[in-house]
C-alpha cells in the first residue's frame, strides 16, 4: 500500500538576503508542501568546517543580522540533524527549511 505525497512546489530561484557588501552569503525563498509554506534558506559556508564564509573585504558588523537570525538554526542543524550541502555558483551552501508558522499542518 502506498500513501500519496502532498503536492510539492520547490522554488525556481533564491533571493539574495545577505548584507549589501555580500548579498550572496544568505539566500532565501519559499517552498510549498501541500498547503503549508516553508521558508527555505541557504547559507554560504567555508569549504572546511561549518562556519559561514564571510568575505574578508566586508566589515564584520555588516554580518550582525545574519548572526542574530540564522546562526541558531545552523547550530541546531549541525548538532542534531543531517545538513544538506549544495554547491551553487557562489560557493558551498548549507540548506535548510522550516515551516513559516509554528502551527502549520501539512494537508
Amino acid at each position: 500500500m502506498s500513501i500519496s505525497v502532498p503536492r510539492i512546489e520547490w522554488p525556481a530561484q533564491f533571493e539574495e538576503r545577505g548584507p549589501k557588501g555580500d548579498p550572496k552569503i544568505l539566500l532565501a525563498s519559499d517552498a510549498e508542501v501541500g498547503a503549508v509554506v516553508f521558508k527555505v534558506r541557504a547559507l554560504r559556508i567555508q569549504r572546511e568546517g561549518w562556519e559561514p564564509d564571510y568575505r574578508r573585504d566586508v566589515a564584520p558588523d555588516e554580518y550582525d543580522a545574519i548572526r542574530e537570525s540564522t546562526m541558531e538554526d545552523v547550530q541546531n542543524l549541525v548538532e542534531f540533524g543531517q545538513p544538506a550541502l549544495i554547491a551553487m555558483a557562489g560557493g558551498q551552501y548549507l540548506l535548510w527549511m522550516v515551516p513559516s508558522s509554528r502551527d502549520a499542518t501539512v494537508t
